[in-house]
């Protein structure tokens, strides 16, 4: 069968009409306010100058979207020594957390958010395909915001409660779940393959930039009012969902814009042409899939068993829009090559950056009683540029030998003396600075690498027949998993001694590495082929 979309003005957003019986009409969904205004602005620019704009538009909101998000789970952290040993500059302990309190009411906390957030990934993977990112993404920032703020309003209100406190970071935990499955689709319809680790490299630093903003914001009122820690960060966070509310658009069909893996531009063809519903006429059918299948080809992920482009579908499945394409079962994304060796590799590697992220403070607070909570926190920030300049740098270098899981290793590797290193000499300022960095760097290099880019090329994998909206599921699936590691990590920091944690990370970090061991081994199979046929074609 036939499923075709009337072309729209090249004034006017892109409205999709499937004319196949039995087939209901479907609209994309209405612009929001300020897009609607860039979209009029632009209405007499090309196709490739609306569609550049509305890319740095997606990139840049998405962005400030995540710093916002990590900004608000940073808070914890940072007031974690106050709220246990109070501060040298007038706050006290505060219950149930309090001197003669034990480490685990810290470690409830944090866990409560995290293991919230990981099983709500699942739920919100499945959710996000089925309903407009937009609402989707901003209905939970929101209420994030009312999360974050209910528990600063403990501090002016005298809340003691623990199962207050843990009952905010679980609704917390679900809330902020929203966030992950709505934001990599949403960057994944806009962005091609080409450059994908680079650009999501640079895009990620959202991780590193919020968690620094979190620690400098709340490391302000940390000895002098804690309650303001959370409410400031919740203030920005509710104002970046109403932004986002107001501005982004998650197809750039719905702006009459040109999508990043076709190689058409809609301009170029009259108007009164009838276009399939993934933008291209008859003719161009041979290349939809994937763009440049060069480009995809090249971008793997340490497995090749799928390769080229399988024309054995029904020609209306191959035709459909993203708008149209049906949403995927969790099922069928854990059967994408490479997704559980991921999904593992990051259960064990994110546990131990967001060891690093929740404990780093508290520890460096203890092996330097001499600082105050708000110098801890400062001190801590090393990590995370470490990480910045880890997720660029792993990015790229990943785009320029084209391979994701040997670049993952190695950094993992290397990230296993340093950890050791920071244990026995992180107590002396210069350096522990100069170790917490390069501990930064290798640790949470890899965390960016599979969150992001890894996820996005799984997502876009031809077996899933160039459906994009296959990144909620498969993004839930991966950060899901890390996250509930993440959970474990924070547990096993505040059970064991200082000393015996750094070697849980270490093997955390190993175990990580151990996952990844199929797919390098194909990595290291295919280098061997291509060197072989290289032999061939200079003796020959």
């Amino acid at each position: 069968m036939d499923i075709l979309v009337q072309s729209a003005s090249h004034n006017e957003p892109l409205n999709f009409e499937v004319t196949e019986n039995h087939v209901p009409t479907v609209e994309t969904p209405s612009l929001p306010l300020i897009a609607n205004l860039i979209f009029t602005c632009t209405r007499l620019s090309g196709t490739q100058e609306r569609t550049k704009i509305f890319k740095y538009v997606t990139l840049v909101l998405t962005f400030v979207t995540y710093v916002s998000f990590h900004l608000s789970r940073k808070v914890v952290g940072i007031v974690t020594p106050v709220l246990t040993n109070g501060s040298q500059n007038g706050e006290l302990p505060w219950g149930p957390f309090g001197q003669d309190k034990e480490d685990s009411e810290i470690a409830a906390l944090d866990a409560s958010f995290l293991f919230a957030y990981a099983f709500g990934m699942f739920f919100s993977g499945h959710l996000a395909e089925r309903t407009d990112l937009r609402y989707f993404l901003s209905t939970g920032m929101l209420l994030s915001c009312l999360f974050t703020a209910m528990f600063g309003l403990a501090r002016f209100i005298d809340i003691h409660d623990l199962g207050y406190f843990i009952m905010v970071q679980i609704l917390n935990g679900f809330a902020q779940s929203s966030g992950w499955p709505s934001v990599v689709p949403i960057l994944g319809h806009w962005f091609g393959y080409g450059q994908r680790g680079f650009i999501m490299g640079i895009w990620n630093s959202h991780l590193f930039v919020g968690n620094i903003l979190g620690s400098i914001i709340a490391g302000i009122w940390v000895d002098t009012n804690w309650g303001w820690s959370f409410m400031v960060p919740a203030a920005i966070l509710g104002a970046t969902g109403v932004l986002v509310f107001l501005t982004v658009v998650p197809y750039p069909e719905m702006v009459g814009c040109t999508d990043p893996n076709h190689e058409t531009d809609p301009e170029e063809l009259p108007a009164a042409v009838n276009f399939n519903v993934s933008g291209y006429r008859d003719e161009d059918r041979g290349n939809q899939i994937g763009g440049s299948q060069e480009a995809l080809t090249e971008m793997n992920t340490g497995d090749s068993s799928f390769t080229g482009t399988d024309w054995s579908m029904p020609e209306q499945d191959q035709q459909r829009s993203q708008i149209l394409k049906p949403a995927i079962s969790v099922k069928d994304a854990f059967l994408i090559p490479g997704v559980v060796e991921f999904s593992m590799c990051l259960f064990f590697n994110k546990l131990v950056a967001y060891s690093f992220l929740y404990w780093l403070p508290n520890f460096i607070k203890i092996k330097s009683p001499n600082l105050t909570s708000q110098e801890a926190a400062y001190i801590s920030t090393f990590f995370d540029f470490g990480g910045l300049f880890g997720g660029i740098l792993l990015g790229y270098i990943s785009d320029r030998l084209k391979e994701r899981s040997l670049v993952t290793a190695i950094s993992i590797i290397i990230a296993l003396p340093f950890m050791l290193l920071y244990n026995y000499f992180g107590c002396h300022l210069i350096p522990g600075i100069f170790l917490l960095f390069f501990t930064g760097l290798t640790v949470t290099g890899p965390y960016a690498l599979i969150t992001t880019a890894i996820t996005a090329d799984l997502g876009t994998h031809e077996v899933l027949r160039s459906n994009s909206r296959a990144l909620s599921t498969v993004s839930a699936i991966i950060d899901g998993t890390g996250s509930l590691g993440a959970a474990v990590g924070v547990i096993v920091c505040f059970e064991l001694e200082y000393n015996q944690v750094f070697y849980a990370l270490v093997a955390s970090n190993s175990i990580a590495l151990l996952f990844l061991t199929r797919l390098l081994v194909k990595s290291f199979q295919r280098h061997r082929d291509l060197m072989n046929s290289y032999r061939e074609s200079e003796e020959s």
